[in-house]
């Protein structure tokens, strides 16, 4: 009886740290980048948040890669079919890393005016 009650002790508690993890997550604000050398100091799964004139623009089969400031690449998956080229945007993403390289997936976007 005596382990039940620790392996149910320690489900709690595992389930209560991803949940306040999540709930970090949400609250906390997005770091804020300028350039792409920034990117090494910070870990996968980071929020950021960039913004910038989009300086080039290429639309894949199912994303489009988005240059803003002619330094930092965005990827957008089910972006809105419009052109962003040459438009200030303002995007929060998020980190991920893959085959040794950085990718800026965007889950948040706007044209700023």
């Amino acid at each position: 009886m005596h382990n039940k009650s620790l392996l149910l002790l320690s489900l709690i508690l595992s389930i209560l740290g991803i949940l306040t993890l999540l709930l970090l997550n949400q609250i906390l604000p997005p770091i804020e980048i300028l350039s792409d050398s920034e990117l090494k100091y910070l870990q996968d799964n980071q929020k950021i948040r960039v913004e910038g004139l989009v300086t080039a623009e290429f639309q894949n089969k199912n994303s489009k890669t988005l240059i803003i400031n002619e330094e930092l690449k965005l990827f957008c998956q089910n972006c809105p079919s419009q052109s962003y080229l040459y438009k200030n945007i303002s995007a929060t993403a998020i980190i991920e890393k893959f085959s040794n390289k950085t990718y800026l997936k965007i889950l948040k976007m706007e044209i700023k005016k």
